[in-house]
């Protein structure tokens, strides 16, 4: 809105600038400096206006780039989410395989006791068988 506001300024000087060269070529040699005066109201004016139709394209581009840093941002956001979430499932996962680890573990020491015992059993048998020979 601002920029707007300078631009009709810039346009009002710039219709001044010419109405003040016209009045001054009707004065003729004694407008001289009144149409030097518009000549450079009209440069200023000019300027103004190239000016701002920089600082527009700047703004849009400024625009795109905050667009896109949100679009980016939006995606690390979502990236960060999942990879919390992936990240509990792995633990939990770790978890739940560690205490199935411990549990393997106790099955096989428990079939070992059972087998040594199963020998123990065994021996003892064929001691028996043997005295009874």
């Amino acid at each position: 809105d601002k920029g707007n506001q300078v631009l009709d300024i810039a346009e009002q000087l710039n219709v001044l600038a010419i109405n003040t060269a016209i009045e001054a070529s009707k004065v003729g040699d004694m407008g001289r400096g009144v149409g030097v005066i518009a000549a450079k109201m009209k440069e200023i004016s000019t300027f103004t206006y190239q000016t701002l139709e920089e600082i527009s394209r700047d703004t849009g581009k400024l625009e795109q780039a905050a667009t896109s840093i949100h679009t980016t941002s939006t995606s690390l956001t979502k990236g960060a989410e999942n990879l919390k979430n992936e990240s509990g499932i792995l633990f939990h996962t770790s978890v739940e395989l560690e205490s199935q680890k411990k549990r393997m573990a106790e099955l096989i020491e428990q079939s070992i006791r059972s087998v040594a015992h199963s020998e123990q059993n065994l021996s003892a048998i064929f001691a028996l068988v043997k005295k009874g020979k």
